[in-house]
């Protein structure tokens, strides 16, 4: 896990894994979203930037950097719905000297002892350099190895703080959907309850008559107030209409927790 740096904030870039500590700006004068792009080449508009509480980071709080490194997202990636992969390193093949390339020389001599003591000198002197560059190989691997496990962990702490975020919407998703059914299930009473008295209501419209000074200025001289509205068939006909549409409306959103427990 990068550290914390004593006075820039420290962003993990999910996509590679790679961590950057990025001079917060002295002022709000400059975007940090500007400088988070110069330094790791994420656009502004394709940055996704969260804290380790999975949180979004206002811009305000990087001026004041916290203990935990900030983790950056790019929308195009999560747009795809690829997975994010840790930074490649090229690796080269070590190269352990030949015979032809070792570096011992010795002068020539025609003493046979001396000879063959020369020869064994010259191939420990090739085993010697070809140890130097296996062991230059190896110590190159394991910087490859803790370069990857490094940038593999810190992709493992943005999919923590991805996950934060996620079960904070969740959470979120799931109090105002409480909230909606309650007021739905109590609307839906409500107009339930008035298209049962629907007969009643037209009764007592029905029920009242007209004075006759009254009568004698509407145009179809009505006798009672029913008559004066629209005809009856056609009040009936809409709360038939208005009760369809009310268990239109609950089949669907029975379904609603269903897609929230699939979430």
């Amino acid at each position: 896990m990068v550290g914390s740096a004593a006075r820039g904030v420290d962003v993990i870039l999910v996509d590679t894994g790679a961590a950057y500590a990025i001079e917060p700006p002295a002022s709000q004068e400059r975007p940090f979203a500007e400088l988070l792009a110069a330094a790791t080449g994420v656009a502004a508009a394709d940055q996704v930037l969260l804290s380790s509480e999975g949180g979004k980071v206002e811009e305000s709080a990087l001026l004041q950097p916290g203990a935990e490194p900030l983790v950056l997202f790019k929308r195009s990636t999560l747009g795809s719905g690829g997975t994010p992969e840790p930074v490649a390193y090229d690796l080269d093949e070590i190269a352990a000297p030949e015979s032809t390339s070792v570096t011992y020389t010795s002068s020539a001599t025609s003493d046979p002892a001396m000879a063959v003591i020369q020869t064994y000198e010259r191939t420990f002197c090739l085993h010697v350099d070809q140890a130097r560059a296996y062991l230059e190989g190896c110590r190159r691997r394991h910087e490859f190895v803790l370069d990857n496990l490094s940038c593999a962990r810190n992709q493992l702490y943005g999919m923590r703080v991805a996950s934060a975020n996620l079960k904070s919407h969740s959470a979120q998703i799931k109090e105002a959907m409480s909230s909606f059914l309650g007021k739905f299930e109590e609307d839906c009473s409500k107009h339930r309850l008035l298209l049962e008295r629907v007969d009643g209501h037209l009764a007592s419209l029905a029920a009242i008559e007209l004075d006759a000074t009254v009568r004698k200025d509407i145009p179809h001289n009505p006798t009672t107030l029913l008559q004066c509205c629209e005809p009856e068939e056609q009040l009936r006909s809409h709360a038939t209409e208005c009760a369809a549409f009310i268990d239109s409306l609950e089949a669907k959103v029975s379904l609603v927790p269903a897609v929230l427990a699939k979430l």
